[in-house]
């Protein structure tokens, strides 16, 4: 691939970027300097477009669209071999896995302002959108927060009473969903998060002696759907796409300063702990993939296997001091 400057090309970030090797180990000059051919995935660097928003007529939507589609494609990797053994990569949003209904009556806020928060809380991992509503430090957000922390605290599908709505519940609330429903705390996140409106009630309350006014009152609702993710578009989404969350990443480091964990995990957790190392786990997957030495479902059995010996560890430790004999891979998960 030929290496154009970054002042050509329009992206000023270009002009920082570090020499690179070439297939062949070359060094390629990088800048205004004369430009050399490689084939390696390692050579160019793929920046984020910007498009401004002046004039953002439709057909601008649409090529913006377009090339964004095009941007979330690169980063996935696919087998190249199908077997009928295994779930098809495609097919891993095909099972969404068991989920839990959470709904919260009487919440003084305006619908607009219940769709802000849903917007920021969709999609997300269940304790990085807890960490998120902490973090926001803002009155009008306790009510979400209450009932994100309350979801793991209520019962299905059931409708979640003020005495629930503790901040001080948070870690309680948290172990009473993964203890009771046996739930891997890693993978939950909330699937769905939607708003109904409520009637209006009206009070009075006494403004000054012998003064009396009306106040109405908002009763909106909220509901959210946590679910827990298959093992196999787990692991697409953190190993492949490295969309890790970040409550994950801090305990990781964490660990690492703390001495909890050895100096020898660094190199295993290098595929989650810090951005630079991901994308670069990330480069040295495509580079084994188009070389054709990158196996997708042993990857994934061999993944998915350490993770569940490595969640069910207490269990299995148990087992062994009872004398029984331990789990196989397959009744893990």
């Amino acid at each position: 691939m030929l290496l154009v400057p970054g002042a050509a090309a329009g992206l000023r970030c270009s002009l920082h970027q570090r020499p690179v090797l070439s297939a062949v180990g070359r060094l390629l000059p990088v800048g205004n300097e004369p430009q050399g051919l490689g084939g390696s995935c390692l050579l160019d660097r793929r920046y984020k477009f910007y498009i401004p928003r002046r004039n953002w007529w439709p057909w601008k939507q649409k090529i913006a669209h377009q090339r964004q589609a095009i941007s979330r494609r690169r980063k996935h990797i696919w087998p190249r071999y199908s077997d009928p053994d295994e779930q098809r990569a495609g097919d891993i949003r095909s099972d969404p896995g068991p989920s839990v209904r959470f709904k919260v009556h009487d919440m003084n806020l305006s619908l607009k302002r219940l769709w802000v928060y849903g917007r920021l809380l969709r999609k997300k991992q269940l304790q990085d959108a807890i960490d998120w509503m902490e973090a926001l430090c803002r009155p009008s957000a306790k009510p979400v927060r209450d009932l994100v922390v309350g979801a793991c605290w209520s019962c299905p599908c059931q409708p979640l009473s003020s005495r629930h709505r503790d901040h001080h519940q948070l870690y309680r609330a948290r172990t009473r969903m993964v203890d009771h429903h046996g739930y891997d705390p890693a993978r939950l996140y909330i699937a769905r998060i939607w708003t109904e409106r409520g009637p209006r009630v009206m009070s009075i309350h006494q403004q000054r002696a012998g003064y009396y006014f009306r106040k109405k009152k908002l009763q909106n609702m909220m509901q959210l759907v946590v679910r827990e993710m298959p093992m196999n578009e787990y692991f697409h989404k953190v190993y492949i796409m490295k969309e890790v969350p970040r409550s994950v990443t801090l305990d990781m480091r964490m660990a690492l300063r703390d001495g909890r964990a050895p100096r020898s995990y660094e190199r295993e957790w290098a595929p989650y702990i810090t951005a630079e190392s991901r994308i670069w786990h990330r480069r040295g997957m495509q580079f084994e993939d188009q070389m054709r030495r990158f196996d997708y479902y042993q990857t994934r059995r061999e993944w998915i296997d350490k993770y569940a010996g490595s969640f069910h560890r207490d269990e299995q430790e148990a087992r062994e001091a009872r004398g029984l004999p331990p789990l196989a891979p397959t009744e893990l998960y």
